[in-house]
């Protein structure tokens, strides 16, 4: 026993700290998918773009969050990120759903579905780019799909409890 808590203390004191995504992780998410683009993806993206850095684009829907809570930080004077922040105030919740201990179904008109709650917000991003809504712009449809594909797989962004 004695070994446990000393293998255990020691491992605890040597282990670095574990942060959430961050400006650097999502960058780093939107690199891996541009990596793997398919060549018809990576053209559409370039006409949207000029380029397809998806790196670039990943963190703007924290950046139009912050602004909303902050009045600070890169968007700062940026007319389109004011702009979409007053049309769209409830941006802050598309970032993560919470679901009640225990549930395992979420299903998009379910009992703890939000319309503004990740898996819609991705879903609405879609149906932007997929011609279906002009609810965004394709640009801004496509930066809260790369934000949003980094959220629904960090930790606590999606969770039960």
């Amino acid at each position: 026993m004695k070994i446990f808590v000393i293998v255990w203390s020691v491992t605890i004191f040597f282990a670095t700290p574990v942060y959430p995504w961050g400006a650097e992780g999502h960058q780093a998410i939107g690199e891996v998918a541009r990596t793997m683009l398919s060549s018809k993806a990576r053209g559409e993206i370039q006409k949207l773009l000029g380029n397809d850095d998806l790196a670039s684009i990943a963190v703007w829907l924290d950046d139009v969050r912050n602004l909303a809570h902050h009045h600070s930080g890169p968007l700062k004077n940026d007319p389109e990120a004011k702009a979409f922040n007053a049309k769209f105030p409830e941006n802050d919740s598309w970032h993560f759903v919470n679901l009640p201990v225990g549930f395992t179904n979420y299903s998009l008109g379910g009992p703890y579905s939000s319309l503004n709650d990740i898996v819609h917000a991705l879903r609405r991003a879609i149906d932007v780019l997929e011609g279906k809504s002009s609810q965004f712009t394709k640009v801004q449809a496509l930066r809260i799909i790369v934000h949003l594909v980094g959220d629904i797989h960090q930790p606590l962004h999606t969770v039960s409890g």
